[in-house]
C-alpha cells in the first residue's frame, strides 16, 4: 500500500476560515493525488480530468461544511467517488458501453513528464493497462480504494452502501477478473501483486508517489468468506460425496482445473450450483468449513426460514470475525463471540466421534442435538447438514475444496442494504491480545502470561502460547508446537504435544465458542460437566466433576472467555486453588511485557496430552 498522504490538516483549517491563499495551495496540493484516484477508476484521461476539477469546484463550495480537518482526504474522494458514479449511471441510462468502447493509450497520463518511463517498460504498461481496461469500473473502484488508498473492508463498505461482507466479496471478484485478464496475456495467477504495483506506479501523480506504492498479500486477502462467496468466475477441484454413501440430488460435480469462469463456463453446472444451495437454504442448513483438517478451526453458517419462507443466514463466521443477521431490523451485527446454542446444549460438529457425541448424549439427556457423523480428513472440508424440527442434523454432504481460501465458492449473500453494526470491542477487532494468569493451588502461587489469537486468520503471525510457573515446583512453557514442563530447578522433565496447555482454557481461533471448547474437552476426557447460567451477569459457568476434583470454569459469553478456573478437591487430601484471567484491550503499553517463547519444532512430545485436568495434575506431587 502507499505511504501516509500529505498532512493537509493546517491548510484545511486556514481554508476553512476564508484564506483563499490557502484554499488555492490545498487545490494544488491535492490534485494529483486526486487525479491518480480518479483516473485508476475511469482510464480516461480526459474523463479524469474534468471529474478532478468537478471535484475540486465542488470541494471550494463546501469545504466549509467539513467538521473534522484531519479527515478532509477521506471527505474528498467520497465527493469524487460520488460524481464517478454519477457518471457511469449516466452512461448507463444512455444504454452506452461503459468500458468497451475506451481505448488505453499509456501515454495518456503523461509519464514522460513524471519521469516513469525508467521504472516501468513500455510493453508492460501497455498489458497492464489493457487488462485493467477489460474491468468493470466497480471492480477499479474496489480494488483502487483496497490497494492504492489503504482502506480497510469497513471503511470500502461506508462508501459503497454495503456491508463489509459485500466489500469483500466485490474486491475478490475484482481480483479474480484482473487474474483473467492477465492471463489471457500470458501471465500467472502468481503476477496478480506485481502488476498492482505496475499500475500504482504508472498512474502515481509523480515519480516520488510512484516509488512509495507497495503492496502485498495480506492486502489483496479478502478472507476466508469472501474467497466462497461466488462460482462463478472460479477454477475449482471440487469433489461432492455423500454421508450415507449415496450422491446427494443438487451437488455439482466438476473436475480439476475445469474453468468455470464467467466468459466460458457450462449453464448447467452453475443452475446446479444454485440449485444446490436453494435446496440447502430451504430446509434449514448447518454449513461446517474445515480449512484446515477436521480436527482444526471450523467456520459455520447457521440457515433457518422465516416465517415468510424466505431463507435466512441466522448466524457466520469467516477467518476475521463472528456475525449475525437480524433481518427484522436488517441489521448485520459483528459480535465478540462465536455462536453458542440458545438453550446452552453443546454445539455438535458433524465431525464429531461416534464416541464423542454418544458421551454428550448421555450427559445432556434429552436437551442433546444429535448430527449425523461424516468421515473425512484432508484440507478444505465444507459439510452441509440438514437440520430436522427437533435440530438434529441429517442428510449431510461433504464438499471438498483444494483451494477454497484462493477459489469462490457459491455462498449467501446478506442483503446489500443491510447495516453494519460493529459491536466488537478492541481486541477483538484487533484479533489477537495478550493475557495474564494469576492465582494459587494450595500454597504455590501461580502466575503466568500468554497470547491468544481471537480469529483462525492470525493464527499464523500471532500464534497462541503460554508461559505458566506454579510456586518452586513447575513451569510450562506451550509454544502451540511443543509443550515443555521444567521442574523447580528448570530441569525438562516432559515435553507435550502444542496447545496441551491449553485443554480447558478460551481457544477462539478454533471457531468455537468457549463454553463449547470447556464442554467438549471436558467429553473427551469421559468426564461429566453441569452448566449452570447467570443471566444476570452475563457468565456461565461449566462445572467439570472428574477423578476426585470439580473444575468450576467461569465464562464471560459476550466477550467468548474464560475468566477464572476454580479447583475443589472432594476430600482433605487435595489442593484447593483458583485461577484468574485477565485479557488485554491494548497492548501497545504492554508489549515489552510478554516474551513470546521461540517455538521449538525440533523437540519431539514424549508424553501424550494430558487433557482438561491438567490442571489437576498441577496440584499433585508429579506432573
Amino acid at each position: 500500500m502507499t505511504n501516509a498522504p500529505m498532512d493537509y490538516t493546517a491548510l484545511v483549517e486556514q481554508a476553512r476560515g476564508g484564506n483563499r491563499q490557502a484554499m488555492e495551495a490545498l487545490a494544488e496540493g491535492i490534485r494529483g493525488r486526486l487525479y491518480a484516484y480518479v483516473y485508476r477508476i475511469v482510464l480516461r484521461e480526459h474523463l479524469a480530468q474534468d471529474i478532478t476539477q468537478e471535484t475540486l469546484l465542488e470541494m471550494f463550495k463546501v469545504l466549509g461544511k467539513l467538521q473534522q480537518a484531519d479527515r478532509f482526504w477521506p471527505w474528498l474522494r467520497a465527493i469524487a467517488f460520488n460524481k464517478i458514479r454519477r457518471h457511469h449511471s449516466k452512461l448507463k441510462q444512455h444504454r452506452e458501453a461503459v468500458e468497451a468502447g475506451y481505448s488505453v493509450n499509456p501515454g495518456d497520463y503523461e509519464q514522460s513528464e513524471m519521469g516513469l518511463t525508467g521504472i516501468v517498460a513500455d510493453e508492460l504498461r501497455q498489458l497492464v493497462l489493457g487488462a485493467m481496461s477489460e474491468l468493470k469500473p466497480s471492480q477499479r473502484k474496489v480494488l483502487t480504494m483496497r490497494c492504492y488508498e489503504d482502506m480497510d473492508y469497513g471503511d470500502i463498505a461506508q462508501l459503497m452502501g454495503c456491508s463489509e461482507l459485500s466489500a469483500r466479496v466485490a474486491f475478490c471478484r475484482a481480483k479474480k477478473s484482473l487474474e483473467r485478464a492477465l492471463s489471457r496475456r500470458g501471465f500467472h495467477k502468481g503476477f496478480l501483486v506485481t502488476a498492482l504495483i505496475v499500475f500504482g506506479k504508472i498512474t502515481a501523480p509523480g515519480e516520488a508517489a510512484a516509488a512509495t506504492i507497495s503492496i502485498t498479500a495480506a492486502t489483496t486477502s479478502a478472507g476466508a468468506t469472501a474467497g466462497l462467496i461466488a462460482l462463478a468466475g472460479s477454477k475449482a477441484a471440487v469433489v461432492s460425496i455423500a454421508a450415507a454413501g449415496a450422491v446427494a440430488a443438487g451437488v455439482v460435480l466438476m473436475p480439476g482445473g475445469a474453468d468455470t469462469s464467467a466468459s466460458g463456463s457450462d449453464p448447467s453446472l452453475v443452475a446446479a450450483s444454485r440449485s444446490m444451495v436453494a435446496e440447502a437454504e430451504r430446509g434449514g442448513e448447518s454449513w461446517f468449513f474445515y480449512p484446515l483438517s477436521p480436527d482444526g478451526p471450523v467456520m459455520m453458517r447457521q440457515f433457518e426460514w422465516d416465517d415468510n419462507g424466505q431463507p435466512c443466514a441466522r448466524s457466520w463466521q469467516d477467518d476475521r470475525a463472528n456475525y449475525a443477521f437480524d433481518r427484522r431490523r436488517n441489521t448485520i451485527s459483528m459480535n465478540n463471540h462465536h455462536p453458542y446454542n440458545g438453550d446452552l446444549s453443546v454445539m455438535r460438529l458433524p465431525t464429531d466421534a461416534p464416541a464423542l457425541t454418544d458421551f454428550l448424549t448421555a450427559v445432556e439427556g434429552p436437551m442433546s442435538r444429535r448430527m449425523e457423523y461424516v468421515s473425512a480428513s484432508g484440507q478444505g472440508l465444507l459439510v452441509i447438514a440438514a437440520r430436522g424440527q427437533n435440530g438434529d442434523g441429517r442428510g449431510a454432504q461433504i464438499i471438498r475444496h483444494y483451494n477454497v481460501l484462493d477459489e469462490e465458492y457459491s455462498m449467501y449473500q446478506w442483503p446489500s442494504g443491510a447495516a453494519l453494526v460493529d459491536n466488537r470491542d478492541t481486541m477483538h477487532r484487533r484479533g489477537w491480545t495478550y493475557f495474564r494468569v494469576s492465582g494459587h493451588i494450595g500454597e504455590d502461587a501461580v502466575n503466568g502470561t500468554g497470547r491468544l489469537p481471537l480469529v483462525c486468520g492470525l493464527t499464523a503471525e500471532q500464534y497462541p502460547w503460554l508461559r505458566l510457573r506454579v510456586g518452586n515446583k513447575y513451569s510450562i512453557i506451550d509454544d502451540a508446537s511443543r509443550a515443555r514442563v521444567f521442574d523447580g530447578r528448570d530441569e525438562l522433565i516432559g515435553v507435550y504435544p502444542g496447545l496441551s496447555f491449553f485443554d480447558g482454557l478460551s481457544r477462539p481461533w478454533m471457531g468455537i465458542h468457549s463454553i463449547d471448547s470447556v464442554r467438549r474437552d471436558a467429553a473427551m476426557a469421559r468426564c461429566r460437566f453441569e452448566t449452570e447460567n447467570s443471566s444476570d451477569t452475563g457468565r456461565v459457568q461449566v462445572r467439570v466433576s472428574c477423578h476426585g476434583v470439580t473444575l468450576t470454569y467461569s465464562i464471560d459469553m459476550e466477550k467468548d472467555l474464560v475468566t477464572s478456573i476454580s479447583l475443589t478437591p472432594r476430600d482433605a487430601s487435595g489442593r484447593p486453588g483458583v485461577l484468574s484471567f485477565s485479557y488485554m484491550q491494548e497492548v501497545d503499553e504492554t508489549v515489552g511485557q510478554f516474551e513470546t517463547p521461540r517455538q521449538s519444532i525440533s523437540e519431539r512430545p514424549q508424553q501424550t496430552r494430558l487433557g482438561i485436568l491438567w490442571l489437576d495434575k498441577c496440584s499433585g506431587a508429579t506432573l
